[in-house]
Order: C-alpha cells, then sequence, then structure tokens
C-alpha cells in the first residue's frame, strides 16, 4: 500500500507515472546516507577507485548528476502517452484499426464495385489518427507553453526579490536605498503570491476539489470590503471612484463569502491596473428579493476608462493564460493571464453569470448576476463599520509560538514582540504541549500553532493541550499559523479544537486583528 524512498527516486516514480495513481508525500526532517559496496571478492583496487572518485565528486557534480537523472527519466509526451491518458481516443483508434482490417478483408473478396468504399472507409480511419496525433501534439504544446510562461512569470518577481535584497545589503548605510528596495520587495513578494495562488486555485477548480461554502453571509459586509481594497489600491493614484453599494435590499444570505470577495477583488484589481491616471472607475451593487422570497438576485457592475480590449481579445478572455497583444500586458501590467479564467469558473460554480462590455482605448464595463439563498434565519443588525482600522495594545500578553521553520519563527516572533507582547516558542508540537503543561494557569493570552511539524503536529498538539486536566486547557485560544490555507484546512484547524486561522505568508494587521479578537474582546 505505501513505501518510502529517496526523493529524487521518487520523483522519477511520479513523472513516469501515466495514470496519476501514485500519491507522493515529502517527509520533512528525513537524511540518509548514500554508500557505495563492491564484492567481497572483487580486486580491491575497484574500491579504492570509488572511494576516491567518490571524495572528489563535490556538491555541484553532484547536484548536476541528480538533476540529469530526473530530466533523462522524464518521458517524452508521445502518441503512447497521449492513448494511456486519453483510454477513450485509444478505444477509437484501435477501433479504427480494426476498421482498416476489415475493409481490406472484405477489399480481397468481394468485387471491384465495393472498391471505392472500402478506400473511403481506410481514408476515414487515416483521418481519425492523423486527428489523434494532432490531439497529442497540441496537449504536448499546451504543456511546454505552460511550463514555459510559469517558469518567466515565477522567475520575473523573483528576480525582483533576490536583486533587491543584494541592493539593500550593499547599500546598508544608505536609509533611503534600503527603504526603496525594501518597497519593491514588497510589491514583488505580493505578485509572486498572487501568481502561485492563481495557479492552486486553476488547478484545484480543474480537479474538482474546489467546493462553494453555504455559510450565512452580509453581502454588504462583503461589498464593503472590496470597496475598501478599491480605495486603498488608488491612493497616491489619480483616479475618480464611484461607489454605489445602497440598493441591496436584505444582506443576510448562504453562500460562500470568501469567493465572492475573490471574483470582485480580481475584477475591480483589474480595473485598477489597466485604468491610466486621470481616469475614472465606478462600483455598483444592487440586490432584490426574487418573487418567491427564497433567493437575492445581486448585480455587480465594474465600470472603468481604462485600456479596454479588442473584440478579438474578448473572445479568448476566459481561457487561460490569454492576455491582450497590443499592451505586452505580461510585461507592462505584470499579469498571468489566469484572473478572469478563474472568476468566469467561479460565478458559474455559484450559478451565475458574466458578461463583458469593452472597446480598445474606451474602457471595460464588467457585470456579475450572482443568486444568493436568502437567510431567513438572521436577525437584523446595525452595520458594522467596516475597514476602518481598529488600533490595539498589546503590551505585557504573553502568547506560545509554535513554529518549526527557524526563518518563519523569527520572523513571527519579531512581528509579535514589535507590537509589545512577550514571545516563548517551541520547535515542534511535543515541544509546545511540554511548554504549556509546565506554565502556570493562565500564563498564556494565546497560542500561535503551526500544523506541520515534526514529532506532533498541530492538530495532534492541540488535541493533547485541550485534553489536559486544568483550567486553562478548554479556554486558551489556540491560532493556527499555517501555509496550509484551502477552506478544508481552515475546517480542519476548527475540527480539531482550534479557534482560528490564520494563512501564511502572514499579513501583520490580520495577525492582529484575530489576536485582539481573543485577547480584547
Amino acid at each position: 500500500d505505501c513505501t518510502y524512498t529517496y526523493s529524487i527516486t521518487a520523483q522519477i516514480y511520479v513523472i513516469e507515472d501515466n495514470n496519476n495513481s501514485i500519491k507522493a508525500t515529502q517527509l520533512n526532517a528525513r537524511s540518509f546516507r548514500f554508500r557505495l559496496a563492491v564484492n567481497s571478492n572483487a580486486d580491491m583496487a575497484l574500491y579504492g577507485l570509488l572511494n576516491k572518485a567518490a571524495h572528489s565528486q563535490d556538491s555541484a557534480d553532484t547536484n548536476e548528476l541528480l538533476n540529469a537523472y530526473v530530466l533523462e527519466a522524464k518521458r517524452g509526451y508521445s502518441l503512447r502517452n497521449y492513448f494511456t491518458d486519453h483510454p477513450f481516443v485509444m478505444t477509437a483508434a484501435i477501433s479504427a484499426v480494426m476498421l482498416i482490417l476489415v475493409v481490406f478483408i472484405l477489399f480481397q473478396r468481394n468485387n471491384s464495385r465495393r472498391l471505392k468504399a472500402s478506400n473511403d472507409a481506410l481514408e476515414a480511419s487515416r483521418g481519425a489518427l492523423e486527428n489523434a496525433l494532432e490531439e497529442a501534439t497540441n496537449a504536448n504544446a499546451a504543456k511546454t507553453r505552460f511550463l514555459s510562461q510559469m517558469s518567466h512569470d515565477i522567475r520575473t518577481p523573483l528576480n525582483g526579490i533576490i536583486g533587491m535584497t543584494s541592493i539593500a545589503e550593499g547599500n546598508v548605510g544608505d536609509p533611503a536605498r534600503v527603504s526603496d528596495a525594501l518597497d519593491k520587495i514588497r510589491h514583488s513578494s505580493d505578485h509572486l503570491l498572487t501568481l502561485i495562488n492563481d495557479i492552486l486555485d486553476l488547478n484545484r477548480i480543474e480537479s474538482g476539489k474546489m467546493t462553494m461554502a453555504h455559510d450565512p453571509t452580509d453581502i454588504r459586509a462583503a461589498v464593503s470590503q472590496c470597496t475598501e481594497v478599491l480605495k486603498g489600491s488608488v491612493i497616491n493614484r489619480d483616479l475618480k471612484i464611484t461607489i454605489d453599494t445602497e440598493r441591496i435590499e436584505y444582506p443576510f444570505v448562504l453562500t460562500d463569502a470568501l469567493h465572492i470577495r475573490q471574483i470582485l477583488i480580481n475584477i475591480i484589481s483589474n480595473a485598477v491596473k489597466f485604468t491610466p491616471d486621470g481616469g475614472s472607475i465606478t462600483f455598483r451593487a444592487e440586490g432584490r428579493r426574487d418573487e418567491a422570497g427564497d433567493t437575492l438576485l445581486c448585480r455587480f457592475e465594474v465600470t472603468d476608462t481604462g485600456i479596454g480590449m479588442s473584440e478579438e481579445f474578448q473572445k479568448h478572455i476566459f481561457e487561460t493564460f490569454v492576455q491582450e497583444d497590443a499592451f505586452n500586458a505580461r510585461t507592462q501590467y505584470k499579469g498571468s493571464g489566469l484572473g478572469m479564467s478563474i472568476v468566469k469558473q467561479l460565478v458559474d460554480m455559484l450559478g451565475g453569470r458574466i458578461d463583458i462590455k469593452s472597446k480598445l482605448h474606451a474602457g471595460t464595463s464588467i457585470v456579475v448576476e450572482l443568486p444568493f439563498e436568502i437567510n431567513k434565519n438572521a436577525a437584523e443588525k446595525p452595520e458594522a463599520s467596516l475597514g476602518a482600522e481598529r488600533r490595539y495594545s498589546f503590551a505585557g500578553v504573553h502568547v506560545l509560538l509554535a513554529e518549526d521553520n527557524e526563518i518563519n519563527m523569527e520572523i513571527a516572533k519579531t512581528l509579535l514582540e514589535n507590537n509589545g507582547m512577550r514571545v516563548d516558542t517551541a520547535q515542534d508540537g511535543q515541544k509546545a504541549v511540554e511548554v504549556f503543561a509546565a506554565s502556570a494557569v493562565g500564563e498564556y493570552s494565546c497560542i500561535l500553532m503551526d500544523v506541520m511539524m515534526p514529532n506532533m503536529n498541530g492538530y495532534e498538539a492541540t488535541k493533547a493541550i485541550r485534553s489536559m486536566k486544568r483550567q486553562d486547557a478548554g479556554t486558551v485560544p489556540i491560532i493556527a499559523m499555517t501555509a496550509n490555507a484551502f477552506a478544508e484546512d481552515i475546517q480542519a484547524a476548527l475540527d480539531n479544537g482550534m479557534n482560528a486561522h490564520i494563512a501564511k505568508p502572514i499579513n501583520v494587521r490580520i495577525v492582529m486583528e484575530t489576536l485582539a479578537k481573543f485577547i480584547h474582546e
């Protein structure tokens, strides 16, 4: 059922797995030493040669050999591979070959009157095989294009991060230059994170692993968060912003607020990105109940006076990795061409529709219509002031931080201490349990718990703490702070006794607001 082996060997098995039947997981903190052996009856000179050769091999040579080993093992995408990945096409091809054989036999037995029909069948069969080969070629080209684009798009911000880090290191005595480099590192990091999130989202959608939540949601709150993003993104820009969100009859519905925000923020971000200074952006939201009173029909519209799109490009806007060539979008606007494809698939999953009207050099208007089930059990509440930044004092607050990665621990510890907290650390889940068990009752105001840790993971550590026979074991807030960032990961954290979930890379504002929720409120 399972085994473990060297990561290089495992990688080759996964690459050669045509049917995607192998599931591979990397075991952290596991290492093994390679050794060479010779038969005891062999000439000892052979042992000496091998020993000298191994010791003369430096790490660069070793890495080169390992990389070549993996690359040579990677199969080419041949017609045979295509048939393996698409058994129905293979069946069609086999049927075509069988048809050819039948036609040939009939050709030998029947009279000349059947000759033309046989030739026609032969031609049709040959066409089917040619089509199958063309599909395989196109599939291979699509994979190549994907890897090429991802290599470019990931390396571009990564190059900015590495380059600006070097510039900052070389100008430690120049605060202005260091500040400028750090600002550019932050922008490059944000772009890289957005790209990675888009790739993961697209993969989860296409693999059928993404599901829509059906949770109580205040649509006004979700829309307000999106408009705050719009306001924040035009700071230091000469853009006129118009927001009209007053025409929502009843805001309490059952839906997936996270993906609603993802749809709207993606469209808003495009409007800001592709509208030059001096232009304008309008955001409108309205919602009305249907005749039965069970559904809230919402309409969201984002209109800008930006660069617009050609009619030809609009036909392909929802395809992956497609961008308007006229504006050199990938270079000038730093896009991946994934955003609108994800938006379209999310809108479809929510049972809605999206329409785009655009004219080159004259702006774009995007309308999203979504139906939401009305939450009839929700009570009308005064709308909170959303988007306003709240400041809390964390002076003297004592927290326990469980994190196995040294860099991540240093980052989190520094951010927490900069906000006045006292921070104790634990390198894994087992150590976190021991530190908490040795502490006084009520000593820790909160525990920040990584999930993927050696010895004992975050879920196991949380269960161990909750099961302790002490007064604060069941009440101390335990917050997951992990790179496991999907909806099912959030639910898993709650199911295992945690109070909340914070995704990495950590956002300081989100961390402080989450801590305040459990410490101050």
